[in-house]
């Protein structure tokens, strides 16, 4: 059976799953992740909203016509290292910032997270797959339409300032970490501990900065002729791959619901982790790919949402 989680900070209640990685050390937080519901939303941004780049336009209709597991928080360098072996976040600066089994995986190739992603399907607990960009923003965004989730911030400057959240209480620095919260005694702090700071109406923390995170797309430099299905931008030709969202040492516009990124596969950036989706749904796309080039007596009807083992439902 599935139960939800208590989401008294929520709008509604959010059903959840924990993901059992063997060999995850003592004390490190558990991989969970949140059933995103279907829905339609605008992606990407107009051109009059303030701060905004010419990647993230045209803003266009898209409808997610089925439901998916996202991952609660950005993947830790615990549960990296449970089934990699190694933590290349270590490898970066001297002295290392931003380090602890709870603190998102940093430093590693759009390549290197497909690799750990395979090692999650190696568990054999379900389908696991980088989000499409669509499926990022759409989880990103949680219902709204405004530059973060949490309201506009139009009442100050962009730059490296806190200032009120806009629709919701309290500051920016409430629900992310950007240029402003990005130091400490005048240090570089780095990435710092994973949901540390509020969440989004889907239940996801530092959806807004801490580190960017690798999608399945191949990025192009607009949204012209792009999916709207939710699917991830495939067969362009171009020799990138996306990343959403900003990181801690971004000014907060570099952080908003909108913003992109492209990078080649094999580049080992040190602000880009990543967070995974399972599948949930028959009608997911990479489901329906997957089917359609399978011999007919060959597909299955299973519900990727059936129970496993090394699966867990609620809280």
């Amino acid at each position: 059976t599935r139960t939800p989680f208590p989401t008294s900070t929520l709008p509604f209640e959010i059903e959840q799953i924990t993901i059992d990685i063997p060999g995850l050390e003592t004390g490190a937080r558990p991989m969970r992740l949140n059933l995103i519901p279907p829905g339609s939303f605008s992606m990407g941004s107009l051109g009059s909203e303030r701060s905004s780049y010419g990647d993230e336009r045209p803003r266009h209709a898209v409808t997610i016509a089925y439901d998916f597991y996202f991952g609660e928080t950005e993947v830790t360098q615990a549960q990296w290292m449970a089934l990699m072996g190694n933590n290349p976040a270590t490898g970066l600066t001297s002295p290392p910032v931003g380090i602890g089994p709870n603190h998102p995986i940093f430093y590693i190739t759009w390549n290197e997270a497909q690799e750990f992603i395979g090692k999650l399907n190696d568990l054999g607990v379900g389908t696991f797959r980088m989000p499409s960009e669509a499926e990022w923003e759409y989880a990103c965004r949680g219902g709204t339409q405004t530059r973060f989730f949490f309201g506009d911030s139009l009442d100050c400057d962009d730059l490296a300032e806190d200032c009120a959240a806009g629709v919701s209480p309290g500051l920016r620095s409430d629900y992310m970490w950007y240029d402003w919260s990005g130091t400490i005694d005048g240090e570089w702090a780095g990435a710092r501990e994973v949901a540390s700071l509020n969440r989004n109406p889907f239940g996801l923390y530092d959806i807004h900065g801490n580190v960017r995170e690798h999608c399945q797309d191949e990025y192009v430099e607009n949204y012209i002729g792009a999916p709207t299905d939710g699917s991830p931008q495939e067969n362009s030709g171009s020799d990138r791959r996306s990343s959403r969202d900003g990181y801690w040492m971004n000014p907060a516009r570099a952080c908003r619901s909108a913003v992109r990124s492209g990078f080649q596969p094999v580049l080992r950036d040190g602000h880009t982790g990543l967070r995974v989706v399972m599948v949930a749904s028959p009608n997911d796309p990479s489901v329906i790919n997957k089917r359609n080039q399978e011999p007919e007596t060959n597909r299955s009807s299973e519900d990727p949402r059936s129970n496993r083992m090394g699966v867990s439902y609620g809280p």
